[in-house]
């Protein structure tokens, strides 16, 4: 009877909240909780945050938990950790972080892009298979090495957001295999960094976490750490993957004639393949969880991130369920294409098909008679669109 009541704990660490997740061992959700957080934006198109507001959310969120399953942290047995891709966190000697991390949606790093395409981008295409922007973890970097050069004297180790939850929770120091084929830095074939790109863009090897299965465990739930959090002292958790990769999994999708549309803050249409193809540049591929197989991905920037900047211009910023049963309601009220208004979606610049951070977000056809509910309807039909015009580039 003891078994039938141990659980399984996942933690996610998203771009706007956390969220955790009690599992039964036969799969069925026991309970769930979440934590929404902001990034900030101290400058247009900077996104950043404090890693510790991460581990803060995901306290909170856990302390739910706790409240809505009787001894259901107790009877946590292991703890999987997702978060988003590519946001980079930098370590000093002692594991803190030595600034707040630049997160996958900041898109300062323009300049580090067109330098990178420009001198480097055939060796670039070749052994990451992945278009270059400035969602990569490396333009980012060399934006912090040039314009901060203190702060990457400083670091001892560049690691991402899902790895810092387990940092906090183990001491370990490490990511996965999908995290780090994000990277840029990663040879997608050899399945480890590239020399010869830290070398071309003067990136210390050594700085580099090292990289291991998804499902190898990191380290387990330290003494302190126990208390605070309220986990069992001892208890495993795993290198942990990706968001957009684990969730493709969860899901069940499994070949290439299956497909996940994600509605994230950012938008994605994702496949499963068994071989590295043609087509470097045109599309995201990524190290699966399930080693042998990789991840096709092509994204849209603004998804539920543009339902939440609706919500907190249009309907008061209300972080609750209400705010969105309303904008439901309102936008059902509304026919099909808004009575001629038109939403671009493009907030934080755009991905596919059109790969370009300068591109903004407007209405279009704006008339007397447009409502807040005509807003709201254009906002989720122009973010459908967007996601349209991804399909039709895959």
């Amino acid at each position: 009877m003891a078994a039938e009541r141990e659980s399984l704990l996942g933690i996610d660490i998203g771009t706007s909240g956390c969220k955790c997740l009690l599992l039964g061992a036969d799969g069925s959700v026991r309970a769930e909780s979440s934590c929404e957080y902001r990034p900030r934006s101290p400058r247009a198109g900077w996104s950043e945050q404090d890693p510790e507001e991460w581990f803060r959310a995901a306290i909170s969120a856990l302390a739910d938990l706790a409240r809505r399953e009787e001894g259901g942290l107790e009877k946590v047995v292991s703890v999987g950790v997702t978060g988003q891709m590519r946001g980079i966190v930098l370590l000093g000697n002692n594991g803190t972080p030595v600034r707040d991390a630049v997160l996958w949606n900041d898109t300062r790093c323009d300049a580090e892009v067109e330098e990178a395409v420009r001198d480097h981008g055939g060796i670039l295409g070749e052994i990451t298979h992945n278009p270059m922007n400035t969602m990569c973890s490396l333009p980012k970097l060399r934006w912090i090495m040039l314009h901060e050069p203190e702060t990457w004297e400083k670091t001892s180790r560049l690691i991402y957001p899902k790895d810092y939850i387990v940092h906090r929770l183990t001491g370990a120091v490490g990511t996965d295999h999908s995290d780090a084929s994000g990277s840029s830095l990663y040879d997608i074939r050899r399945r480890e960094w590239s020399a010869e790109l830290c070398e071309r863009f003067g990136i210390d090897l050594g700085k580099l976490p090292i990289i291991a299965d998804a499902t190898t465990v990191a380290g387990s739930v330290g003494g302190a750490v126990s208390k605070e959090i309220g986990l069992p002292e001892g208890t495993p958790v795993a290198v942990g993957g990706c968001d957009a990769v684990t969730e493709l999994l969860a899901a069940g999708v499994v070949a290439s004639t299956q497909c996940k549309v994600r509605l994230g803050t950012s938008g994605a249409l994702s496949t499963v393949v068994d071989r590295i193809g043609g087509g470097e540049g045109r599309y995201y591929l990524w190290s699966h969880v399930v080693p042998g197989q990789w991840m096709a991905d092509i994204n849209t920037r603004s998804c539920a991130a543009s339902v939440q900047w609706l919500r907190d211009v249009f309907y008061g910023g209300d972080s609750g369920g209400q705010a969105y049963r309303c904008i439901d309601d309102e936008a059902g009220r509304v026919g099909p294409g808004a009575d001629g208004l038109v939403f671009h979606p493009y907030l934080m610049g755009e991905d596919a098909p059109f790969w370009d951070t300068r591109l903004t977000g407007s209405f279009w056809g704006i008339r007397a008679h447009h409502g807040r509910g005509h807003f709201a309807r254009a906002v989720y039909e122009g973010t459908a669109y967007a996601l349209r015009h991804a399909r039709e580039a895959l």
